[in-house]
């Protein structure tokens, strides 16, 4: 195991996935996402492939409309995408693509589950090691530190129109790409995020110009 992966590993982002359960000591919205996707089977069907929740909803900052997306490894890229097809191919807004993520080829596939949009994307690569798995745990951390008040922050932002990427590094008074700069905190330790998020969080956000 690689050390990034093992600092990943701490975060409950990942420890909490048995089964999506979770999301049933969330929010409400949390808890609306929990049924949508038992009644899809996702946990079920992606267990196999080491599926993972990451972004707004799993770290409850996602409201309906937003979308489920899950992160799975996979080996077998056109294998995999003719399961989605099979089980979710009549879905509504059902499609499926071959694109390459961080140089890496993968699929990527979406569709329509009513208050919120599943997406499903798989790579080669373990998904403690993805890019939007790292970002997820990364802002989770962030969001433990800071607590409510970081966090209504970022809601703030994100109602706004921002992602959580860039609400996040706005906050956090970085440039440049939002993604890179949350990255760069992956092996901080919390001491180093605990003396950001006070400098920062609650503060107008620093001007990237």
């Amino acid at each position: 195991m690689t050390e990034t992966a093992t600092n990943i590993g701490e975060s409950a982002v990942l420890a909490n996935w048995e089964g999506v359960e979770f999301l049933l000591g969330g929010s409400a919205t949390q808890r609306q996402a929990y049924g949508v996707l038992r009644t899809f089977g996702l946990p079920d069907v992606l267990a196999r492939f080491d599926a993972v929740l990451v972004g707004a909803v799993s770290l409850d900052l996602g409201g309906e409309g937003s979308d489920l997306d899950l992160a799975c490894n996979v080996q077998d890229l056109e294998g995999f995408q003719r399961v989605l097809k099979d089980l979710f191919g009549d879905a509504p807004g059902f499609w499926t693509i071959r694109k390459r993520i961080d140089g890496r080829h993968s699929v990527v596939s979406w569709f329509n589950a009513g208050k919120f949009g599943i997406g499903i994307s798989g790579e080669d690569l373990p998904v403690r090691d993805q890019t939007r798995v790292r970002l997820t745990a990364v802002e989770d951390r962030l969001l433990r530190i800071g607590g409510e008040l970081l966090k209504q922050s970022v809601l703030d932002l994100i109602g706004q129109g921002a992602s959580p990427e860039s609400a996040f590094s706005a906050l956090l008074g970085f440039s440049g790409d939002p993604g890179e700069a949350l990255l760069e905190l992956e092996m901080a330790p919390d001491i180093v995020l605990e003396a950001l998020v006070e400098a920062r969080a609650g503060r107008p956000p620093i001007s990237s110009d």
